[in-house]
């Protein structure tokens, strides 16, 4: 699928460290849809628990992980959600939005079909 459009509502220039943060990135495909994912860096999840007083991210959706904050990291990574009809960033995108029943019913569909 092709990238029509990536925008930062957060300009890159305003990120005081690029190792050390994250964004969110707006990508807007060819089929009309506008998709949201937030990029971060492994030293901004140690910042993230730090600042949370925990040792591990709590579960919810995905980051993107990049090693620094630069509009290249940034788009190479993209160029790898939207492979495959933009399977992943779909996925990572409405990941937070799936209903539990619908996931029970797909688990349970996977237990028939491997006689479980």
């Amino acid at each position: 699928m092709d990238i029509i459009r990536v925008e930062f509502p957060t300009p890159l220039s305003n990120i005081k460290n690029i190792e050390d943060d994250n964004i969110d990135v707006f990508i807007e495909l060819e089929d009309g849809m506008t998709y949201t994912l937030v990029i971060t860096t492994p030293k901004n999840l140690y910042t993230l628990m730090r600042n949370e007083k925990i040792s591990y991210i709590p579960a919810g959706p995905s980051f993107v992980i990049v090693e620094s904050l630069t509009e290249k990291n940034i788009i190479d990574v993209i160029k790898t959600y939207v492979v495959n009809e933009a399977y992943w960033l779909k996925l990572n995108f409405i990941s937070g939005e799936l209903d539990i029943n619908l996931l029970d019913k797909k688990v349970q569909q996977i237990r028939v079909d491997n006689d479980l």
